[in-house]
């Protein structure tokens, strides 16, 4: 069993039990890079005073070694909670919960993120081998399961739970109040990080939720259903400043990437701020329309200066409206120099709805062909 470390650089919340009497929780889902949303829940847990252990779920064809990951520690987890956030996930994810059951364990099993959270009542009516679901953002959520499953009480007083009363009908429990972010600690970053091309990769995030109300988009629904008076909020720029500092010298990283912003002044405040904690590579993109502007009324020429002013080396493109565009909006924001470099990390595009499905219309076939014409603007 493994125990959370690197959660915020204080003591305080570093902190873990450090007994192998202490409960433990196995959170089980994909991390192909580290999954912010399990690693968040790992370091509640741990706070809290649980041993919290992460197990890789990426492939169908690792259940197998799951089950046994899962089932051959002593003694085994007092919960297991499986990830939900994709759809097309939730076989393989079931699959789990049913072999486990199978295989005779005894303890509690939950699920959550986006998918379990909207199938919250059809999960539980469906599939027996689940004892409940963590709906929305589920840091107190699973902490007070967690305690609540320990101590052998009714999860009735769980706030933001699901679960199957002793009749066996579905009962919501009441949301929690959203959390201040800067409250909750650094996510887990146990393991040897993701590297790409030579450089140590991590995820981060400054913010939860969306102001925008995409019709095709999870993450603006799932905030919006859970707190429609609050569905966007924001970490201190300090607060993401010091893990930036803290992820340079505990974990190496020695770039930063500031991605997906529509807004060039919170931009600005957090290249300062970064600056202001550790002088490294800072590369920063910004998302366009269709009309080549971003939320804020900020045009590609405006940004470029503005970066480039504030000492970013690299601005680029990200997200938006898909390869054409982001292609546009590069080429407006000038060629690269010797000094400041050109990047672009297009999405694909926006969806279109057919026969009642979300599709998007730019392919491999279509990234490939657009390839040349990105590398030819620099």
């Amino acid at each position: 069993m493994g125990t959370a470390t690197g959660s915020r650089s204080s003591a305080r919340d570093r902190s873990h039990s450090g007994s192998s009497a202490a409960p433990w929780v196995a959170l089980v889902g994909p991390e192909e890079e580290e999954n912010l949303s399990l690693r968040y829940l790992a370091a509640v847990l741990t706070r809290a005073g649980f041993q919290a252990e992460i197990l890789q779920f990426n492939r169908p064809d690792e259940l197998g070694a799951v089950v046994t990951a899962l089932l051959s520690v002593r003694p085994p987890p007092l919960l297991v909670g499986l990830s939900l956030a994709f759809q097309w996930r939730a076989k393989d994810c079931l699959a789990l919960a049913v072999a486990l059951r199978e295989r005779s364990y005894q303890g509690h099993i939950t699920a959550g993120g986006h998918f379990g959270t909207f199938a919250c009542r059809e999960l539980l009516a469906d599939f027996p081998e689940l004892d409940s679901v963590c709906r929305y953002e589920a840091e107190a959520t699973l902490v007070a399961l967690a305690r609540a499953v320990a101590a052998g009480e009714s999860p009735a007083g769980v706030e933001g739970l699901g679960f199957r009363d002793a009749r066996g009908a579905v009962v919501l429990t009441d949301l929690p109040q959203p959390q201040e972010l800067a409250a909750l600690p650094w996510p887990d970053r146990r393991g040897v990080p993701t590297s790409c091309l030579g450089h140590t990769m991590v995820p981060l995030v400054g913010s939860r939720g969306c102001y925008a109300r995409c019709v095709f988009c999870c993450i603006a629904a799932w905030h919006a259903l859970a707190r429609p008076a609050r569905p966007f909020r924001t970490r201190p720029i300090a607060d993401v400043a010091d893990e930036m500092a803290w992820l340079h010298h505990e974990r190496g990283v020695d770039i930063f990437v500031f991605e997906t912003f529509d807004r060039l002044e919170p931009l600005l405040l957090a290249i300062e701020e970064a600056r202001r904690a550790c002088d490294l590579p800072a590369i920063a993109q910004m998302t366009f329309g269709e009309d080549l502007c971003a939320n804020d009324g900020t045009t590609p020429e405006a940004a470029a200066a503005a970066l480039t002013a504030a000492g970013v080396d690299a601005v680029g493109v990200n997200c938006g409206a898909g390869p054409l565009v982001c292609l546009e909006a590069l080429v407006k924001t000038g060629p690269p120099t010797g000094i400041v470099a050109r990047c672009i990390a297009p999405n694909a595009g926006l969806p279109q709805r057919i026969e009642g499905n979300f599709v998007y219309s730019a392919g491999p076939e279509y990234f490939g062909e657009m390839v040349p014409r990105m590398l030819a603007a620099g």
